[in-house]
Parts: structure tokens; C-alpha cells; sequence
């Protein structure tokens, strides 16, 4: 199963986030479900207020690289996808 996480951070910009969810969520159906995907942060679960209105969105699970194969994050509203392979 491919572990993917999202990484939200105080004033992320909301496509930044959904969209790469959307993507992942869409894949994961159309494979079976086979996608583990979760939004995160490097403090751990918390809401996590975006740029636009404050809108929040709930991160579940602290950033954890050597858990994932696969790490979303949008550094001042850029998209950059970092692939991270767990050697363990």
C-alpha cells in the first residue's frame, strides 16, 4: 500500500492541499484503495487555519518520512512533491 501525506502548515493555500487529495483520493478508489492518505503536520494532529478566510483542515497524524513513500507539501503556495523512500 502507498502511504502519502499531505503537509499543511499556518496559512497554506487550500488548492495546494485539496488538490493533490483530490488526485490521491481518485486514484485510491479507482485502485482498490490501495492509498493510505492523510494530512499532517511536523507538530502532530491539529487544526491547521489556510491563507484564504481561515479556513482549517484537520491534520491527523504528525510528518513521519520514514513512514511514507510519498510526501505532499506546498511551500509559500508552490506545489513540490518530494518523494521519500522508506529504506528500512
Amino acid at each position: 500500500m502507498l502511504s502519502v501525506q499531505i503537509v499543511l502548515f499556518e496559512g497554506f493555500d487550500l488548492l495546494d492541499a485539496i488538490a493533490p487529495y483530490e488526485v490521491f483520493s481518485a486514484a485510491s478508489m479507482m485502485g482498490e484503495n490501495m492509498i493510505n492518505l492523510e494530512f499532517v503536520t511536523a507538530e502532530g494532529p491539529r487544526r491547521v487555519a489556510s491563507g484564504i478566510d481561515g479556513i482549517q483542515l484537520e491534520a491527523r497524524s504528525k510528518l513521519d518520512p520514514h513512514r511514507t513513500e510519498l510526501m505532499a507539501a506546498s511551500p509559500q503556495g508552490l506545489m513540490s512533491l518530494c518523494i521519500c523512500w522508506n529504506v528500512s
